[in-house]
């Protein structure tokens, strides 16, 4: 099951997400920023989006991990990350329900 946590900057997702990690057993939190910090750390400044999540990379770097989570961890994933734009949250969401992951709870 992939237990996606969406909401506002601050509201607690990540302190959530390591609460339900202790309390559901196995479980794994993915950290879809990290992806993020990926293109900050490797690509020049004058190509870089002022938002990570604005790179399409982004958005498929992060369905084809969910999708190898889904298939080769018997754990839940839990994902604390905001996403702030409708198509984006759309094009994720749809993609993984496309690909038949499991469970997916948002």
């Amino acid at each position: 099951m992939i237990i996606w946590l969406n909401g506002a900057y601050g509201s607690g997702k990540t302190t959530i997400a390591e609460l339900l990690n202790k309390a559901i057993v196995p479980s794994w939190i993915y950290d879809p920023e990290a992806i993020g910090d990926f293109f900050g750390a490797n690509l020049p400044q004058e190509i870089q989006a002022d938002d990570f999540q604005n790179y399409p990379e982004w958005q498929s770097w992060n369905i084809q991990m969910l999708q190898k989570l889904d298939k080769e961890y018997a754990g839940d994933v839990i994902v604390p990350m905001t996403l702030h734009t409708k198509v984006y949250f759309e094009e994720i969401f749809t993609a993984l329900e496309s690909r038949e992951i499991g469970e997916l709870h948002t």
